[in-house]
């Protein structure tokens, strides 16, 4: 519930939000109608009673009481209103059609400036970017039956350059299933392989199925720390601890889970493996000799051993850290220290998959994915012992920041995060910034664009749209990260508001669009009679959707 402390203390991020969307487009309808020389009598944030204001030449600027919108009030742009002679040619009903339309677009075009200035603001001086290096390669995955390798520095796909990964990911995502000649380099040679993305049904933002590529790559990396899992690995035996950080094998540096299980394996034959370890800040050096593996351990890249046989040596990755009570995985039987080791898939089509879990993230992703509601088997291990038990996740509504209901599905086990992310930095000049911007208002403009259709065609519930209450939790929610993210949510609204201001609907800017267009097909505008008609349903349909998502802010955030 909204309670009006909160609105008090969160009332300057409001003003400020709505005061930058309202300013911009209305200053907009405002430059290029004295551009063109129509006079311009009242300039107005805000709508009904008057707070302040003053008169400068021929214009008055005044703040109003409700900060929900505003107006430029024009000579002659109201149907049917006299105008004085002597005003005539700088009435807005005496300019050419090109002009009229031109003031009239400039409102939701100045809303695409300003998101377009916040965006080259972010975007403009040194960034952080995640590498083409690959720190994950799942085993199985199309890149790895190619041959790529964690380690591996991706550099071109189909002949054209890639310079970040998320310029990777979107060339793979948008071609599944296609061939894809790729070039990286390792250890500084460069090699070529060919990989065929794999097509897979995952959940857009929509919550909609969608088809992209995948092959099974991330810059990120598991650090190496150790996991400890049997009590009678030679590892425990040689006196090492969950936790422990590994920072050379043989002699060796290490900085990577990946670099360690290769070292290890490395190991001459007959060897003990030698490990310096740091724990509480303190460094030590500590042989492991490997001994026999206990029955039925199947063979991981989440474990590191040697030629000769079993280590013990585990990444903390795959490792239970906490366990919520009377939850899915309580149920199941895990305890802090157990480790994850396979998953089988039964899903709902019928088909099975089983995954070996060497990495948290990656392999447990159908906990998080479509696949949530299938029917699972987990295989984990205690100790010595290797344990096999059905798992279904509780589905459990929740709801975000913005009320909005969401379907989680809980596990109820964790591990600890022992990830890092190959990243580089990258100064981004204004040319290059002014591209990036442009992308995103573009992206962001189809994107609310086709979220707006699929309210229309029934696809996605009008119970989502909020009114006044929710854009004042979206300004409160966002300045609580920061200004970064206010920034990036004022963008996201102002192209918002540019976009629904461009709907062919009467009373809005789209709708005067729509006449001048009928204007210029027959030659005339349309009748004063048809006019006054379309603005008053336009008015109407306003006024039920205004009406419709008050509803939705009271049930959402007052009664909710």
């Amino acid at each position: 519930m909204v309670s009006i402390m909160s609105v008090i203390q969160n009332l300057p991020w409001v003003i400020l939000l709505l005061g930058a969307l309202v300013f911009f487009h209305e200053f907009g309808h405002f430059l290029v109608a004295k551009l063109v020389g129509v006079k311009v009598l009242k300039f107005s944030l805000g709508f009904g009673p008057k707070l302040f204001g003053f008169t400068r030449g021929e214009t008055e600027y005044v703040v109003s009481a409700l900060p929900l919108g505003g107006f430029v009030k024009m000579l002659g742009e109201v149907p049917g209103v006299d105008v004085p002679p002597e005003d005539l040619p700088r009435a807005f009903s005496s300019k050419s059609l090109p002009r009229r339309a031109a003031i009239v677009l400039a409102g939701p075009a100045f809303n695409f400036l300003l998101a377009f200035l916040v965006y080259l603001g972010m975007f403009t001086g040194m960034h952080s970017f995640g590498s083409t290096k690959l720190g994950i390669v799942s085993i199985g995955e199309p890149a790895w039956k190619a041959g790529l390798r964690p380690g591996d520095v991706i550099t071109a796909i189909d002949g054209k350059n890639v310079d970040d990964f998320d310029g990777l990911r979107d060339v793979i995502s948008n071609r599944p299933g296609e061939r894809l000649r790729v070039v990286y380099t390792r250890g500084g040679v460069e090699h070529v392989t060919e990989l065929h993305p794999e097509a897979r049904d995952e959940a857009n933002v929509f919550q909609e199925t969608e088809t992209r590529g995948r092959i099974g790559v991330s810059p990120q990396y598991v650090k190496p720390n150790l996991a400890v899992v049997d009590p009678e690995s030679p590892a425990a035996k040689a006196g090492l601890k969950t936790g422990d950080l590994v920072t050379a094998v043989n002699g060796t540096p290490v900085a990577t889970w990946y670099e360690l299980r290769e070292a290890v394996g490395n190991t001459a034959s007959g060897a003990p493996v030698l490990l310096r370890v740091e724990s509480g800040g303190k460094t030590r050096d500590v042989a492991v000799t490997p001994g026999a593996s206990p029955p039925g351990l199947p063979e991981l890249a989440s474990a590191a051993d040697t030629p000769d046989g079993y280590t013990g040596l585990v990444t903390q990755d795959v490792l239970v850290d906490k366990v919520e009570p009377n939850t899915p995985a309580a149920h199941l039987g895990l305890a802090p220290g157990d480790r994850l080791l396979k998953l089988r898939i039964e899903k709902q089509n019928g088909q099975m998959a089983e995954r070996p879990i060497n990495i948290w993230n990656v392999d447990l992703a159908a906990f998080t994915g479509l696949d949530a509601r299938s029917k699972f088997v987990l295989t984990f291990q205690h100790g010595r012992e290797v344990i096999e038990r059905p798992l279904s996740l509780e589905a459990k509504i929740t709801k975000d920041e913005l009320k909005n209901e969401r379907t989680q599905y809980i596990f109820g086990a964790t591990n600890t995060d022992v990830m890092g992310t190959y990243t580089f930095e990258r100064y981004v000049g204004v040319f290059g910034a002014i591209h990036e911007a442009g992308r995103q208002v573009v992206e962001d403009t189809t994107l609310i664009g086709a979220g707006i259709a699929k309210i229309v065609q029934g696809r996605i519930p009008f119970s989502t749209m909020g009114g006044p209450i929710m854009l004042f939790v979206i300004a409160k929610e966002s300045a609580k990260h920061g200004v970064a993210t206010f920034l990036r949510v004022m963008a996201v609204v102002s192209v918002n508001l540019g976009v629904l201001n461009l709907l062919p609907v009467p009373v809005l800017d789209g709708g005067h669009l729509l006449f001048f267009g009928i204007e210029a097909v027959r030659r005339r505008p349309p009748s004063l009679r048809t006019r006054e008609l379309a603005n008053i349903v336009g008015l109407a349909l306003l006024a039920l959707l205004m009406v419709l998502v008050f509803k939705n802010d009271i049930l959402r955030y007052v009664l909710g």
